[in-house]
């Protein structure tokens, strides 16, 4: 092979192998406003649906603050094989563009991934420094784990978001009576 049948060979390569991998994405945001919950998995029926996204716009309208509910049927199908998931999580809440009503990145996304079944609740910019981790990682043992082992999706995602409302509230902890 000459030296222009490699250059052209190189150049294809440039130009044809990034057509064919796609990049991860995010199920479509909800077109109407006061929806929170995007169920792409379709583990929720429609009154789970309606109930779990009337206690989020609840949650919003009372404090300004969103959740927002993201199930995946898993990684694969949104092209993002061998992504964790709070590398997803981080993802979808930045694809999304979460934000609270003062502008202050003081939202939630809880975040499941059916098929791999993983589950992740990502907080926004706004919570750093406030020492939360903790609390949600209590919330997710004590609360939601147990339900999601048992498929229990809608009862998870319910506890998750009853369990990220002092959160939403800005509420202190008093770490004593948590524990």
């Amino acid at each position: 092979m000459n030296f222009r049948g490699m250059a052209l060979v190189v150049l294809l390569l440039f130009v044809l192998a990034p057509m064919s991998v796609q990049a991860a994405s995010v199920p479509p945001a909800p077109e109407d406003d006061g929806v929170w919950v995007i169920d792409a998995a379709n583990v929720l029926s429609s009154s789970e649906f309606d109930s779990l996204n009337a206690l989020c716009n609840d949650l919003y309208l009372e404090t300004g603050r969103p959740i927002l509910v993201l199930t995946i049927e898993s990684f694969a199908s949104q092209y993002a094989d061998g992504w964790g998931e709070e590398e997803y999580a981080n993802f979808a809440f930045d694809e999304y563009g979460i934000m609270d009503d003062a502008g202050q990145d003081k939202a939630i996304l809880v975040f499941m991934s059916e098929g791999d079944r993983r589950f992740w609740t990502e907080l926004g910019g706004g919570y750093a420094g406030e020492n939360r981790d903790a609390y949600v990682q209590s919330v997710f043992d004590n609360d939601v784990k147990p339900l999601l082992g048992d498929d229990l999706w809608y009862e998870g995602l319910l506890a998750a978001v009853n369990g990220m409302e002092p959160v939403l509230k800005g509420e202190d902890f008093n770490w004593i009576s948590w524990m």
